[in-house]
């Protein structure tokens, strides 16, 4: 009997860790067909935040403008909706205003220099580009100097400097204007649809010009 008691603790051990194995193999599976399917997306769609508004403000070209608001429109509703039926739990992260101004600048800046975003040096990578290479082993050996290098206790100061919360909750326009959030849901909605309609107007603007520049050429 005392044989038995002891060996349940050891077949809970047992099949806990077999379950944390199965899940994370799912885990990791499900992240490979995630990242093979938004990696075929990126490449075939050439999407690229920082070559997208470049394309917008010199050439007049809102193709991938329009595509980042849809994409901000559709996670917009679709994260809301995930998380309201439970299949995901939002976890915003803190307002740290030193190291997200701080943050977001130098990468402003890192992008201008290498003339693609994350996600376009990815793809742009995938497609043999030696440049691109050498911008990925950049942002490798950046990130790792400043989370585990000499750089690690400076990101541990900055993250901890102007880190602000309201009532111990990471901020979001929900909980500082104290209102539903699908409120905010439906208040950026219609901006991201006024926005995609004055770039269509934009996008029939400029061809109709083209068309009519083409007539009195001719």
């Amino acid at each position: 009997m005392s044989t038995l008691k002891k060996s349940r603790p050891a077949l809970g051990k047992l099949q806990l860790k077999n379950n944390l194995f199965k899940s994370m193999l799912t885990i990791k599976f499900t992240g490979f067909l995630v990242g093979l399917l938004f990696g075929f997306v990126l490449e075939r769609g050439y999407f690229c935040h920082f070559s997208g508004f470049v394309d917008a403000v010199a050439f007049k070209n809102f193709r991938v403008l329009k595509a980042t608001v849809w994409a901000l429109l559709l996670t917009t509703i679709g994260f809301h909706t995930a998380s309201a039926l439970g299949i995901i739990q939002l976890n915003p992260k803190p307002l740290l205003v030193v190291a997200d101004l701080g943050g977001g600048a130098l990468f402003g800046v890192g992008m201008f220099l290498v003339g693609a975003c994350m996600a376009g040096t990815t793809f742009k990578l995938s497609m043999g580009s030696v440049s691109y290479l050498l911008a990925a082993i950049g942002l490798g050996a950046g990130a790792f100097i400043t989370r585990e290098g000499f750089l690690k206790p400076y990101y541990t100061d900055i993250q901890g400097m102007m880190k602000i919360e309201i009532a111990k909750k990471s901020p979001t326009l929900a909980n500082i204007f104290g209102i539903n959030p699908w409120i905010i849901v439906a208040i950026l909605s219609a901006i991201f649809i006024l926005i995609l309609i004055k770039l269509k107007e934009k996008i029939l603007g400029i061809a109709v010009k083209k068309h009519q520049f083409g007539i009195k050429f001719l």
